[in-house]
């Protein structure tokens, strides 16, 4: 018994290191210098800025030959204008396809604080999404996510992908639409490629994070939303933390209600920040941290991508994704964002973020 515990234990603090390797990644991209005379991008923008691609000029090869390897965000205008003419993806239409779908929806900055999850018909939420006071008391009734509460914000269906198994027209939109900004004609798909649904009201927020995903773009097909990125140089500045998340750094800065106290050189990092608005898309590039909040009720995608080089470099991460399903990485509360259980007897040394209480976080 003992030498079990023992080998698990060395196991997650294996696992502590390879997520300290993992979590700095970052630190391992460049800006590349660009020549203007050969360079497509705009040499009069200046550094850290959100570069603005007319949809025209955009290409997925162009994503795959320049961006992803700079490392530089990108704004294009109207990229998905035709899917959004569609009308699939307004509230009305999701709520006539899918209103009898129980969905779990999420109340809190899961980031920063703690979130809960809970089950509501996708209709019932899709035709409420102008409704201050079903909102306030939908949040109010889950626990300890009334107004008030810490990373308050409102009911959020966030970074799910059920919906496109439900309908084949849904699933094959999905695709078409994450096909025309990310994947090159002609080319061999990539050996991961999926698409993420994101519908709220107004006010829903996604908090401080960086996603490790090597192609990552927002597809924003109803309302608008405000996208804030940080360069990686920024860094040092946003408090990058270890709670795990399958796929992200996230930040100890609640960017909605800064500590400066706790966090007093949040301030020294320069921001940029770019409207999202129907039929827009954003590239955001690994080692970007950025969040999101929505200014209207809003319905966005993203489209995920790696090719095989790109899923040689996550092995860590996926490594720690295996020993956290076990049980053996951080899976507790405080620990992660999914986790409601406490750690094993041979895991409470190892977790500084567990006090030995529930802190509000409910697995999904």
């Amino acid at each position: 018994m003992l030498a079990s515990a023992s080998a698990a234990g060395v196991v997650a603090v294996l696992g502590g290191v390879l997520h300290e390797f993992v979590r700095t990644r970052a630190w391992l991209y460049v800006e590349v210098p660009l020549d203007p005379r050969t360079s497509p991008m705009r040499p009069a923008s200046p550094p850290h800025q959100v570069l603005t691609v007319p949809s025209d000029e955009w290409t997925p090869e162009l994503l795959h030959s320049t961006y992803k390897f700079a490392g530089l965000p990108v704004h294009i205008p109207g990229a998905v204008a035709r899917e959004v003419a569609t009308g699939m993806w307004t509230p009305e239409a999701l709520a006539s396809t899918f209103g009898s779908l129980d969905v779990q929806l999420q109340v809190g900055n899961v980031e920063q604080h703690e979130a809960t999850y809970e089950d509501v018909a996708f209709g019932t939420f899709l035709t409420h999404l102008n409704d201050s006071r079903w909102l306030t008391n939908f949040s109010a009734s889950t626990r300890g996510g009334g107004v008030g509460a810490p990373g308050h914000s409102p009911p959020y269906f966030a970074e799910e992908n059920q919906i496109f198994r439900e309908d084949p027209r849904y699933a094959e939109a999905a695709e078409r639409l994450v096909n025309s900004t990310m994947q090159p004609s002609g080319a061999a798909p990539p050996l991961f490629q999926d698409a993420y649904f994101w519908v709220g009201p107004a006010g829903t927020r996604t908090g401080l994070h960086t996603d490790w995903d090597a192609v990552n773009i927002l597809h924003q097909l109803h309302g608008s939303k405000k996208v804030t990125l940080f360069a990686p140089v920024h860094t040092p500045f946003l408090y990058p933390n270890t709670k795990f998340d399958l796929g992200a750094t996230m930040s100890n800065v609640d960017p909605y209600d800064v500590d400066d106290v706790a966090h007093p050189n949040y301030h020294r990092a320069a921001p940029v920040e770019v409207t999202l608005r129907a039929g827009d898309a954003l590239f955001v590039p690994m080692g970007w941290f950025h969040f999101v909040q929505s200014l209207e009720p809003s319905v966005s995608v993203s489209g995920r991508s790696a090719s095989a080089v790109d899923f040689a470099a996550a092995v860590p991460s996926l490594l720690l994704a295996i020993l956290h399903r076990m049980g053996l990485h951080k899976a507790c509360p405080g620990c992660c964002a999914c986790h409601n259980t406490p750690p094993r007897i041979w895991q409470l040394g190892l977790y500084s973020g567990w006090h030995g209480q529930d802190v509000g976080t409910t697995g999904k």
